[in-house]
C-alpha cells in the first residue's frame, strides 16, 4: 500500500504543482496588465504635467508683460491727465482774464458815455467801438468755453480709450491663457 499511498500523493502533489503554477502564472499576467496599465497612466500624467508647468510658465510671463503694460499705461495716463490739468487752468486763467477785461471795457463805456453824453456823436462811435470790442471779447469767451469743453471731453474720450485698451489687452491674454 505505501506504494499506492506514494503514487495517489505523488499525484496530488503534481496536480497542487500545476494549479499552483497556474495560479501564479494568472497572478503574474493580472499583475503584469495592471502593472503595464499604471507605467501608461504614469506617462500621460507625466505629460499632463509637463504640458500644465509649460501652461503655469506661460501665465506667469504674460502676467508679467500685463503688469509691465498696466505700469506703462498708468505712468502715461498720468502725465496725459497732469498736460491736460495744465491746460485746463491755463484755458480757465484766460478765460477770467478775458471776463476782467469785458467787465472793465463796459466800466469804460459807462465812463465813456457819462463823460461825453453832450458830444452824441462821439458817444455813438465809441460805443459802437465799445460794442464791437464786447462782441470781439464775447467771441473769444465762447471760444475759449468751447475750447475747455473739447478738453474736458478729449479728456473724457482719452480716459475711455485708455480704459478699453487695458481691459481689450487683458481679455486676449486671458482667453490664451485658458
Amino acid at each position: 500500500m505505501s506504494l499506492r499511498n506514494g503514487f495517489w500523493l505523488r499525484l496530488t502533489l503534481a496536480v497542487t504543482s500545476f494549479f499552483f503554477f497556474i495560479i501564479v502564472y494568472t497572478q503574474y499576467n493580472t499583475f503584469n496588465a495592471s502593472f503595464i496599465e499604471l507605467h501608461g497612466k504614469l506617462d500621460h500624467c507625466k505629460l499632463k504635467e509637463d504640458s500644465l508647468f509649460a501652461q503655469v510658465e506661460v501665465m506667469y510671463e504674460n502676467k508679467r508683460r500685463m503688469e509691465t503694460l498696466m505700469a506703462e499705461l498708468q505712468n502715461s495716463t498720468a502725465l496725459q491727465i497732469a498736460d491736460l490739468k495744465d491746460k485746463l487752468s491755463s484755458k480757465d486763467e484766460e478765460s477770467q482774464s478775458l471776463k476782467i477785461s469785458l467787465l472793465s471795457c463796459s466800466k469804460q463805456r459807462q465812463e465813456i458815455g457819462k463823460v461825453n453824453c453832450s458830444d452824441t456823436s462821439k458817444l455813438h462811435e465809441s460805443l459802437a467801438a465799445e460794442k464791437r470790442k464786447n462782441e470781439e471779447l464775447q467771441q473769444i469767451i465762447e471760444k475759449l468755453q468751447k475750447e475747455l469743453r473739447e478738453i474736458k471731453e478729449s479728456k473724457a474720450v482719452s480716459n475711455e480709450a485708455i480704459h478699453s485698451t487695458t481691459v481689450s489687452s487683458i481679455e486676449p491674454k486671458n482667453a490664451h491663457s485658458a
